[in-house]
Order: C-alpha cells, then sequence, then structure tokens
C-alpha cells in the first residue's frame, strides 16, 4: 500500500497536513490493527454525521489524500474505516437527501476516490448499495440549493463512473418545476427569510450551473433557457459601483421590505436595495457571494461561449487576492471563508491564464495557515469538519500541493475557456478525429493525403470537398464521394445546428402515443436526423481487398445531446424515414409503398418507436402551431374525446368571464364566485401546459388581502390571457 510522496508538495506542506492530521486524531492510537471509530473523543464529532459536509466522509478523504502522499498506512487505515462507518450510516438519511454535501452523493464520490488511492473495490461496491438510484424520490424533492439541496447531485450524475444521464435529466427537470418565472428572470427558493431568493453558488447561480452542465452533455434546449434566464436574474442584483452582487439575505433589507407592505407602498426591488439607510450588503464567500457566482460565470462563458460574462470575474479575483495578502488572520475554511475562495482563484488562474495568481496564492497561505491550525474554543477550526473545521484547512493545502487532488467545489469537470465555433466544438466531440473514417479510407484507395492536414474541422471539411472535386477519374471520383459522404452530411448538420433551441421548441410537447390519432397524423423527419444512403460498404471492407463491396447500405444520422450520432439502417426502416422526408400523412398507402413485409400494427409500432426517439415528430395544423396541439388526446377526468384546442377555448371562455363579470355594474360578483372562476381558469391553464407563465399572477391573486385588490389581480390575470397571451404567438414561442 505504500506511496511514494507526490514530488510537488514541499517538505514544510507535508509537516502541516500530517501536522492537521494528528489535531484531528488527537491522542488516539493508530497502530496496525488497533484503531477503533473515535465516536468518544470530544474533538472529533460532535454527533455522528456521515456527510461530506459536516461528517466522516469529509474527514476520510482528507486522511486518504493525505495517505496518498506520506504514504503512512495508519492514515490510510483510518479513511478506510471513517468511509465504511460513512456508508453504514447513510442506509439513515432520509431518501430525498442525495445532495453532494450534505447526502449520499457526496458518500458515494468519497468511497470511489479512496478506493483508488487505497486500492480497495469493495469500498465503491458497498457504497452502491447505500446511493441506490431508483430510492430516489425525484417528484418529491423541493431544496433546490447548490450546498444545502439536491443541485449539486446532478453533476455527480454527469460524470464517470457514476454517470446516469437519465437521473440526471429528471433532476433538472424538477429544477425546471421549482422555477420561480418572473419578469426579472428565473430564481429558486434556496434559502428561508429572505427578500428575494438569493443568488451565489448556494442560490440561484448554483442552480444555472447544473442546468448548464446538464445543457453540454444533452444539448436540450429547456436547460439552457432556464440557466439564461437565472443569468438574466442574476445581473439585475449586480451593483456596478461595489463589482459585487448583493446579498439578498439581507436582514435590513428583509425588514424595510416588510415596513414597505405593511404600510401598502408599491415594492420596487431595484430602488428598494439601494435606499437609504441601506447601503448594501456584499460579501466575498463562494456560497453567497463574489467568487461562487465568478465561479459560475466561468463554467457559463465556457458552455454559451459568452466572453462578456467574464467582464466582473478579473477584478474580482484581483480584490480577493489583495484581501487574503493584506488580511492578519484569515480563515482557511471551506466553507464561509478563505479556503472556498482559494478554489474560484484557482479556477480563474487557469481559465484566464494567469499563473501568477497561484504563487500569490501560495505565499498568502504559507503566511497564514499556522493562524489557522490553532484551534481556541471559539475558533472555526474547533471543529474537524471538512466544510468548517480543521479538515478544510487540510484539504485547501492538499488542493495547493497537488494539482491532481479534485476540487470539491466542483464535482464535476473544471471550467475550460470557452471555443468558437460552437459547431466546431461540438462535433469534435463525436467525431472519432476530424474525418478520419474518410481520411483511412482515402489512404486506401491510394489517395496521398496532403502534407500537414488542418487541425480546424471546417478547413478539414474544405480540404476534403476540393480533393473530391478534383479528381479526373470520374468512377474514381464517385467511390471517393460515397466514401465521404457520411461524414460530410454530420458536419452539414452540426453547421446547421448550432442551436437547438427553435428545434426543440417544435417538436414539444411530446405527446402520449396512446394518445395520437395515428390514422389522421402528419409525421415527417425530425430537425437534424438525417439518413445516408451508401452504394459501398465502408464498414465491412476486408482488408485483402481492393476497395469495399458495392452493397446499399443505410445510415441514421440523429441529435443526441450536444452530439450527432449515427447508427446502422435495415432498408425497410430506411424507407420509412425516407417517406417522411416531407411531411406526410399516416395511411394504409403509405404503408404499403414502404414494401414491409410487417403488418400494419408492426407497422405502426414502428412508427411509435421513432416519435418516441424524437426521430420522427408530429406536424402543427393551428396558429399556436409550437404549442397548442391539434391532434386529439383522452383526458383521464372524463376519459372523452378532447383536444388542446378545447383548453384553449375553456381558457378563453373563463377570462372573458371574469373580465365580463368584474366590469358589469349591475351585478354582483361575489367573493366565492371569483375564486372559483379563477380555479377553474387555472386547472385549464395546468391541462393547456401554460401555468407557468401565469403562476405570479395567480399567487398575487391568492396572496390579496382583501376583495377589492382580489378584484383587481384577477382583471390583470384576465387581460393577460385573453387579450395579450393568445394574440401574440412570437411572445407566446420567444417564451415557450
Amino acid at each position: 500500500m505504500n506511496k511514494k510522496p507526490r514530488k510537488n508538495f514541499t517538505d514544510s506542506s507535508l509537516a502541516r497536513l500530517v501536522e492537521i492530521c494528528k489535531l484531528i486524531l488527537g491522542d488516539i492510537d493508530v497502530a496496525p490493527n488497533s484503531f477503533t471509530f473515535p465516536s468518544s473523543n470530544p474533538v472529533f464529532f460532535q454527533s455522528i454525521d456521515p456527510t461530506l459536509e459536516r461528517g466522516l466522509a469529509g474527514c476520510a478523504l482528507v486522511f486518504g489524500e493525505t495517505f496518498g502522499r506520506t504514504g503512512d498506512d495508519a492514515y490510510g487505515r483510518v479513511a478506510r474505516q471513517l468511509i465504511e462507518r460513512a456508508i453504514d450510516l447513510a442506509d439513515d438519511l432520509p431518501a430525498a437527501q442525495i445532495g453532494f454535501y450534505n447526502g449520499r452523493t457526496g458518500i458515494f464520490w468519497v468511497a470511489h476516490r479512496l478506493s483508488l488511492l487505497l486500492d480497495d473495490p469493495s469500498l465503491v461496491a458497498r457504497a452502491e448499495t447505500a446511493l441506490d438510484p431508483a430510492r430516489i424520490p425525484v417528484r418529491n424533492l423541493e431544496q433546490p440549493g447548490y450546498a444545502t439541496g439536491f443541485t449539486s447531485a446532478i453533476p455527480f450524475f454527469l460524470s464517470a463512473p457514476h454517470r446516469d444521464l437519465e437521473l440526471a435529466v429528471r433532476l433538472g427537470d424538477r429544477l425546471l418545476d421549482l422555477a420561480c418565472r418572473e419578469p426579472l428572470g428565473w430564481s429558486w427558493d434556496t434559502h428561508p427569510c429572505c427578500v428575494r431568493h438569493p443568488v451565489g453558488l448556494d442560490g440561484s447561480s448554483g442552480v444555472v450551473m447544473a442546468l448548464l452542465d446538464l445543457y453540454a452533455e444533452t444539448g436540450f434546449a429547456r436547460f439552457r433557457r432556464a440557466a439564461e434566464e437565472g443569468l438574466r436574474y442574476e445581473a439585475q442584483f449586480y451593483d456596478e459601483a461595489m463589482g459585487n452582487w448583493v446579498d439578498l439575505r439581507d436582514p435590513l433589507l428583509l425588514d424595510l421590505l416588510v415596513q414597505a407592505r405593511i404600510h401598502g407602498q408599491p415594492i420596487d426591488y431595484q430602488d428598494l436595495r439601494r435606499q437609504q439607510p441601506y447601503g448594501g450588503n456584499f460579501n466575498d464567500s463562494w456560497l453567497f457571494g463574489a467568487s461562487g457566482i465568478c465561479l459560475v460565470r466561468m463554467r457559463a462563458a465556457a458552455i454559451l461561449n459568452r466572453t462578456d460574462l467574464l467582464e466582473p470575474v478579473r477584478p474580482i479575483i484581483l480584490r480577493d487576492l489583495a484581501h487574503l495578502e493584506d488580511a492578519e488572520h484569515p480563515s482557511l475554511t471551506l466553507a464561509r471563508e478563505w479556503g472556498g475562495i482559494l478554489e474560484v482563484v484557482l479556477a480563474a488562474a487557469e481559465l484566464l491564464d494567469e499563473p501568477t495568481w497561484v504563487g500569490r496564492v501560495h505565499r498568502a497561505v504559507d503566511r497564514h495557515v499556522a493562524a489557522s491550525m490553532s484551534r481556541p474554543s471559539d475558533s472555526p477550526h474547533a471543529t474537524t469538519e471538512l466544510m468548517y473545521g480543521l479538515a478544510g484547512v487540510g484539504y485547501c493545502l492538499l488542493r495547493l500541493g497537488d494539482s491532481d487532488v479534485p476540487s470539491i467545489l466542483m464535482p464535476g469537470t473544471a471550467p475550460k475557456p470557452p471555443q468558437t465555433p460552437r459547431a466546431t466544438d461540438a462535433f469534435a466531440v463525436d467525431r472519432d478525429g476530424f474525418f478520419e473514417a474518410t481520411r483511412t479510407a482515402f489512404r486506401r484507395l491510394g489517395i496521398d493525403e496532403e502534407p500537414n492536414p488542418p487541425e480546424n474541422p471546417s478547413q478539414a471539411h474544405a480540404q476534403l470537398c476540393r480533393r473530391v472535386h478534383a479528381e479526373p477519374d470520374r468512377q474514381r471520383r464517385t467511390l471517393l464521394e460515397d466514401a465521404f459522404l457520411l461524414e460530410r452530411s454530420r458536419w452539414s448538420l452540426w453547421a446547421a445546428m448550432t442551436d437547438f433551441t427553435a428545434s426543440y421548441a417544435r417538436m414539444t410537447p411530446l405527446l402520449d402515443p396512446e394518445d395520437i390519432d395515428w390514422e389522421g397524423a402528419e409525421l415527417y423527419l425530425a430537425p437534424g436526423v438525417k439518413v445516408v444512403e451508401r452504394q459501398f460498404d465502408w464498414d465491412d471492407w476486408a482488408d485483402s481487398d481492393a476497395q469495399p463491396p458495392a452493397r446499399v447500405n443505410y445510415q441514421l444520422l440523429f441529435p443526441y445531446g450536444n452530439r450527432i450520432c449515427r447508427a446502422p439502417l435495415s432498408r425497410e426502416q430506411a424507407l420509412f424515414l425516407l417517406a417522411f422526408e416531407r411531411p406526410a400523412r399516416w395511411s394504409s398507402e403509405l404503408f404499403a409503398g414502404c414494401g414491409s413485409t410487417r403488418s400494419f400494427d408492426a407497422f405502426r409500432n414502428l412508427a411509435v418507436a421513432m416519435y418516441r426517439r424524437r426521430l420522427l415528430a408530429l406536424n402543427r395544423h393551428r396558429d399556436l402551431a409550437d404549442y397548442v396541439e391539434s391532434f386529439a388526446v383522452v383526458t383521464s377526468e372524463r376519459n372523452s374525446y378532447q383536444t388542446y384546442g378545447h383548453y384553449e377555448a375553456l381558457v378563453r371562455k373563463n377570462a372573458g368571464r371574469i373580465h365580463r363579470d368584474l366590469e358589469l355594474d349591475d351585478r354582483t360578483l361575489s367573493h366565492f364566485q371569483l375564486e372559483r372562476l379563477v380555479l377553474q381558469l387555472t386547472e385549464n391553464l395546468r391541462k393547456l401546459h401554460a401555468f407557468h407563465f401565469f403562476e405570479p399572477l395567480i399567487d398575487a391573486f391568492q396572496a390579496a388581502g382583501d376583495f377589492e385588490t382580489k378584484c383587481e389581480r384577477a382583471r390583470e390575470i384576465a387581460a393577460w390571457v385573453g387579450y395579450g397571451f393568445f394574440k401574440n404567438e412570437d411572445y407566446f414561442v420567444s417564451h415557450f
């Protein structure tokens, strides 16, 4: 088990790391076969908590990493027993407690890390039982905080070896359900008793980072739009004069809001946070302050290719460095103090190509770490917790001494500099080399490759096109065109699909196939889907043959996440899909034209399967084509034949009734009748899947204390539904 220390650790750093471990252990004997779980040690833990944030998993991580740098078996034994105990206690955590910092995913992550450091795969097997993704009640998750809720589980499930893309998408959709959608942008309720939903990594900004990771992995436009709306909300609370974002948890700001409500004053949050005596509460912590927001913006700049998001980052990092260097006794704990900020500085130094920042951090930490290791009873280091105590100081030293030590602020991948264009970037992920299959085929056909082929995919594509067209022999040119056809088609799809938003909106909502009247449905190939017919079978080209066999074969190109993937097709499947290259109605004639040997029911099942996989889309016929379905659905409440158009008519009717009854002077509308009308309108909006657009207005109606105010709120709802919403299709589609 012994390992050599890493060379990039200085002797002083290792000595301090060992001293921290000894402070945590106290007088416990760690001789071979004698270590016992230190539950009786008053210095060790006030309560038995298995999590990464406050408990056993966090300390196990520090001991395991220390073993990896010192080779001391004693620390390896401590790490193993701590994580085994944490795994046992994880079974007692609530099923909904899956966050990286305060739940099961963090414990599993530590177990996997220690299995590598200790060369013990059994730790992962034990942790998998405790994690059990099938038990996660996704629909019942209510706390979206990054550090305090389930949001941090998303990057965990997006990364190997615990990758579960389906579960990560479900968690992302749950975040969309919990979003508060307002004119200021979208936000999430991550912290109680705030004047507004807070920004920061444990506020709405942390949710944005998880949604961006999902968008980068899947390409689903709904996650990108939610992330961009969250960034827009965050920008509302940036104070240029302070170079920081206001901390919306400030109790003084909350008091001002309460006073405004008591006196019936109109509330303007932008003016309210600037009025005297309130000057604004700002902090630089990674949980709710500027450093955490900078971390999110660096990730957003890389994924969205928006360098404008980086504008505040450099001055904030420089300010943090100056404060760290000038501080007298800074705390190096991770959660609320400088340890977490140092993680952000390290990420920014790599992203912005500022290696001198790392040196400045090293010098400052060397000067301050001794003070952070002192533990008076009132010190923040009196505990041993990773996020709030002495173990966090040790992990800070580990991160500074060895870049291989993973960051616990970003359980996924670290931010990378933005790349342009996005299509090039995404194609490169799924290309198996830039047109490598085409180049291999050309070499086997005796085509000399040009020296120094371009690394840029766009230039490589142009070069291959020129070579094919320059071939003088017609028969040979046909062979080259066929070899190039598949990858040329893939590149063309990417060149046309740098943004998935429009294509995704056209395909949403995806109806239950059992609710579709297939006999009258009109289908077409979904955006980004293409059937490629090749005359030669390049995948079955034997080494002994001069050229591939002349055999017609079909390949399907389709978008999956942020990639264009391919899959082989049978002739029957290819002809079936080609029948819908242009919108075509489902019919027995179409079935006969495909030359299928299947039964009509089997043919229908094939269509259903391809619709579920979004290879086929339903054509829209109505004015609100991107949303209001014209195909029949069966309502579970009445088991009757109805359409989305029917719900649209009901919504219009409800809104018109409210407007008419409130405006007529000769009719008295009771409080009960008004509540019932708004309730009916709400239920029909839910059936039309449009409730979230009106949720703030309906919430304001329910919160109104007197009948007169309720009438005013009801007028707003009716006017918005009946006279603004359904008559402006562009607005509807842009907000979809």
